[in-house]
């Protein structure tokens, strides 16, 4: 991101900007999949998890409700955490922005996505992937 603020031609630096929300999106996405993965890998039987890694990957058009609903379907308090997350700030909003303005460039329309929007698209994005892991992906105690 910061090439991008030091670049001086705009019309570059709005590419770079549309590339990161690609990124950006595409990061968090693969995160939720390798962590639920991981998660079954541990806890479940090759049976359920090989149900699980197709239920991952066919989850389609991921949204902040989406996210909470996966998340509710392993653990209840998980997902009242979660939409606690959510409901913090504009995390919620901040979200559905990023993985909306991914959906738009992905499927070739436009969107005015400027520095300042992506530096949040990237805390968001990070925020989110540390929640999850937190519980997906537990650190030994």
């Amino acid at each position: 991101m910061l090439i991008a603020d030091r670049e001086p031609d705009l019309t570059t630096q709005n590419y770079l900007a549309r590339l990161a929300v690609i990124s950006l999106s595409g990061f968090l996405e693969k995160s939720i999949e390798h962590m639920v993965n991981g998660y079954l890998e541990e806890n479940s039987s090759f049976r359920v998890l090989r149900f699980g890694q197709r239920q991952v990957q066919k989850f389609p058009n991921m949204n902040p409700t989406k996210l909470a609903e996966l998340v509710g379907a392993f653990d209840a308090d998980w997902q009242a955490q979660f939409e606690a997350f959510l409901g913090n700030d504009e995390n919620r909003q901040t979200l559905g922005n990023l993985i909306g303005a991914r959906h738009v460039l992905a499927h070739g329309g436009s969107t005015a996505v400027g520095m300042q929007r992506v530096r949040q698209y990237h805390e968001i994005a990070e925020k989110t992937a540390e929640l999850l892991a937190d519980w997906f992906l537990p650190l030994p105690t």
